[in-house]
């Protein structure tokens, strides 16, 4: 894979994030009163945080996706932070 179809690949990638991100947010702010009850409800989240999440502009990620990317970074350290076992020469 050369350098300039990874670069593509990772826009592409992106760039669709972006899009997902801006439409249901859009469609949040959208939603009237008894599906907005719903959402609610079937999430277990206030509505102060729907709210927060529709008012964010699209290239924030969620707090969930950011959630999941600290938790990954943090085994990522971890994971690096542990040396290899030492192996005992038997004489």
């Amino acid at each position: 894979m050369t350098i300039r179809t990874f670069l593509s690949a990772r826009l592409r990638l992106y760039l669709r994030n972006y899009l997902t991100r801006r439409r249901l947010r859009r469609q949040l702010q959208h939603l009237d009163a008894p599906a907005l009850a719903a959402l609610v409800s079937d999430l277990g989240i206030s509505q102060g945080d729907l709210a927060a999440e529709a008012g964010r502009p699209f290239w924030h990620s969620s707090q969930l996706e950011q959630a999941r990317r600290e938790r990954t970074e943090a085994m990522r350290s971890s994971v690096s932070s542990v040396s290899p076992p030492r192996t005992v020469n038997a004489a």
